[in-house]
């Protein structure tokens, strides 16, 4: 990058162009990562809406992928829509029996269910098992500096797209807002591999990523907003204002192609507009701040519930090797439940269009699902009993069936099932607040502010204010919310009761479950990130934290041979270079995937393969491929070159290399006689390495990993001897034990956090 800009400098016109070229890089790469972005979610909207309808039948009137609303088009409230036809119309035409008409529908939907989710549960396991969950976890941990092998790649996009659009439409209390994350993240990965500038810099593509987070947001509810402020407070752990901005370029260029590709076909960008309106008082701010209290303690045990039920399950051998067999009894359950009540039955995103709105601002043209929802919120006062019930029901159920079901192994989002079990809970809670009023006038003190007003009481807006507050007491979200959850009504007369319901739910929540939902999965699966809200109580030094005695190599002193030694011994991501073994000056770090990279030519292929199996089979190191928030690919000349690492070595004596050749990790000759053959790995070596003295104090470490997104640190001496080394893990090891433990000082516990794949991957 600085080679382009000094050619640039000196050069002409052909230099300049690519100088210039050089610099529009980022903005191209976040462009195509944002319509791509863009392209993907509407696919998911689009087939996962329609996948959701089929289950109770297909229009045959005007094409068999016309969605519900648009085949009963011009059909009044009143008359039936003969253009739509469910499935006992279909398969038992002649059937006059209600009854068993009742009983057939009922039995489809729940085998679609059943199919839709056993489907996407096996394409995961098959194909992709980091598909699994949100994802939401695992983009913390990749932004905060730690590698995960294959979470972004191209196959786990594909299997992840395909499955999310199979979990939304069987009907599994699941949402696909939180995984766009991932999406958009795997886009931001895949599209970079292919420019230099990112492709060899982990430092700036993690700043794609950020960027291609607030982009996910952006199109999963169309907030462009609140997709920057979420990557700002929920996911990145370094948001300088570069990537700020970036953030809000590709946030707005996915918002622009989904106003223009319309998935929800309304015209407007707003998916929850509420046409009414409405107002709220200041004696209206007591039930909006109760609506938080509870927000924040079902919250708190949705988490508590959640993690109990994880736990079970990697507890339990058999239902953990039979994981496609619980997807089909969560899903055969989840339909047997929602089919006979029509808030569970519904689609999620039109339940909630209908419970943020009020009855004067219904469509008139409502149908299907979507007219009984309606009818059944505007219900006189003498039989709103019933409907209260199936409401408090509705809301009851989805918040237990998500527990459950947020943690098997398919793609899945949490945003969605929080947000439609809070509107229930908001709703309920303003439709009893308006029966007062009804019953009481406005003669009461309480309604002294709604004399003159046609409309007092609005349920909707308690419906609102109630999603926000779940959602707020389960992630522990609160800026980046309260704005999304404006963008997502258009509703910006009711952004201070949204904001006095998450302040309180996030107090209510953190007394009585500290972490989010998100960071309390981030270290149940051990994940090595460091958050920007961790702190030190017990102030302690480097050499009391350390892992002494490091695995190290030497920069003259290695063979063929020791180094594949050493990669066959050590399933480390990396090692600290030293000048000599004895004096032990650090020079840089060699990371193990270049150097299995390079060695590929001089050792066996089978050698080789069978060295990267047993490292994947481990999970410890000295802290991943790179510091320091870097990834060099090293310069000088090569005449060799192998997926982009360069090496260097004699053309005279190619032939005479054998596994005794010794290998040199500087260009420069070592200062002594050596051999004439020799091979020259200079180019693996990253000698910007970040370290610190001994004496210097575990919080100045803290806030050095949390501000360079470090994956480890280097201990030396004043003379530059390498004394230990400190990886995240251990920086966060310290943390959570808040003292000193003096047992882990060598190199045989460099692990100190044992992640559990299948349990990580349904995050």
């Amino acid at each position: 990058n600085r080679m382009v800009k000094d050619e640039a400098r000196r050069g002409g016109g052909r230099a300049r162009l690519r100088g210039m070229f050089n610099a529009a890089q980022g903005w191209i790469v976040l462009f195509i990562v944002a319509i791509c972005t863009g392209v993907t979610g509407s696919f998911i909207h689009l087939v996962s809406q329609w996948l959701i309808e089929f289950k109770l039948g297909y229009c045959r009137g005007h094409g068999f992928t016309v969605s519900h609303k648009l085949c009963c088009v011009g059909v009044s409230a009143d008359q039936p829509c003969t253009a739509w036809a469910e499935w006992h119309q279909v398969l038992t035409p002649y059937s006059s029996a209600s009854a068993a008409q009742y009983i057939f529908d009922y039995f489809f939907f729940v085998v679609l269910c059943a199919v839709l989710a056993f489907l996407s549960a096996w394409l995961v396991r098959q194909y992709a098992p980091h598909a699994a969950g949100s994802g939401l976890p695992q983009i913390k941990t990749i932004l905060g500096g730690f590698a995960m092998r294959n979470f972004l790649s191209a196959w786990t996009l594909f299997i992840k797209s395909f499955g999310l659009v199979l979990s939304v439409s069987s009907s599994l209390n699941v949402g696909k807002e939180g995984a766009m994350v991932h999406v958009a993240c795997c886009w931001g990965n895949v599209v970079s591999r292919y420019f230099s500038k990112y492709n060899w810099n982990e430092a700036k593509r993690r700043e794609v990523l950020s960027a291609a987070a607030a982009a996910g947001v952006a199109v999963a509810f169309g907030a462009p907003l609140g997709g920057v402020l979420f990557s700002l407070e929920a996911v990145s752990s370094f948001f300088p204002h570069k990537t700020m901005w970036r953030s809000f370029f590709c946030a707005i260029v996915a918002t622009l192609f989904l106003k223009y590709s319309d998935p929800f076909a309304t015209g407007k960008l707003v998916q929850f507009q509420i046409d009414s309106q409405p107002k709220w008082h200041w004696l209206e701010l007591i039930p909006f701040a109760a609506l938080g209290i509870l927000g924040g303690l079902l919250g708190a045990l949705f988490i508590k519930m959640n993690v109990a039920m994880r736990k079970f399950r990697k507890r339990n051998t058999w239902l953990h090797n039979h994981a496609l067999l619980e997807v089909l009894v969560v899903a055969s359950v989840t339909g047997l439940v929602s089919f006979p009540n029509v808030y569970l039955r519904s689609s999620a995103t039109q339940l909630l269009s209908l419970l943020f709105d009020d009855c004067s601002a219904f469509d008139t043209d409502l149908a299907g699902d979507a007219r009984t929802i309606g009818d059944g919120l505007c219900v006189s006062n003498d039989e709103a009993a019933a409907q209260l019930a199936l409401l408090l029901v509705a809301g009851a159920l989805k918040l237990t069936l998500c527990t459950v079901t947020f943690g098997i192994r398919l793609p899945a989002g949490l945003f969605i099932p929080a947000l439609t079990s809070g509107a229930c809970l908001g709703r309920f809670v303003g439709w009893c607040i308006m029966l007062w009023h009804d019953s009481v006038g406005d003669s009461s003190w309480w309604f002294h502010g709604c004399r003159n007003e046609t409309v007092c009481i609005s349920p909707g807006v308690y419906a609102i204010v109630g999603a926000a507050a779940m959602l707020g007491g389960i992630t522990r979200m609160t800026v980046s919310l309260a704005v999304i959850m404006f963008e997502l009504t258009g509703g910006l007369q009711l952004i201070v009761p949204i904001m006095i319901a998450l302040t309180v739910s996030k107090w209510v929540g953190d007394g009585v479950e500290k972490e989010g939902m998100y960071d309390r999965m981030t270290s149940l699966a051990g994940y090595p990130h460091i958050d920007n809200k961790m702190e030190i109580k017990h102030i302690a030094e480097a050499k009391d934290i350390m892992t002494s005695h490091p695995v190290v190599l030497s920069v003259y002193g290695e063979t063929l041979q020791s180094l594949k030694e050493t990669l066959r011994r050590f399933p480390y991501h990396g090692f600290p270079l030293v000048n000599t073994k004895q004096e032990g000056i650090v020079s840089g770090h060699v990371s193990r995937s270049e150097l299995l990279l390079v060695m590929a030519s001089f050792v066996d292929d089978d050698d080789m393969q069978q060295i990267e199996r047993f490292h994947r089979q481990q999970d410890g190191g000295h802290g991943g491929g790179g510091g320091g928030g870097s990834d060099s690919t090293g310069s000088g000349d090569s005449n060799v070159m192998r997926n982009g690492s360069y090496f260097v070595i004699d053309d005279a004596a190619t032939e005479s290399v054998d596994m005794v050749t010794p290998v040199h990790f500087s260009s420069a000759p070592p200062p002594y006689p050596h051999s004439s053959v020799f091979v020259d790995f200079s180019a693996i070596v990253d000698r910007h390495v970040i370290s610190c003295l001994p004496s210097t104090p575990t919080d100045r470490i803290l806030d050095m990993f949390k501000a360079l997104g470090l994956r480890y640190m280097f201990v030396t001496s004043p003379n530059g001897t390498l004394q230990g080394i400190i990886k995240k893990k251990d920086m966060i090891h310290h943390i959570h034990l808040g003292r000193v433990d003096r047992t882990n000082q060598d190199e045989s516990l460099t692990s100190v956090f044992i992640i559990d794949r299948d349990e990580a991957n349904s995050f």
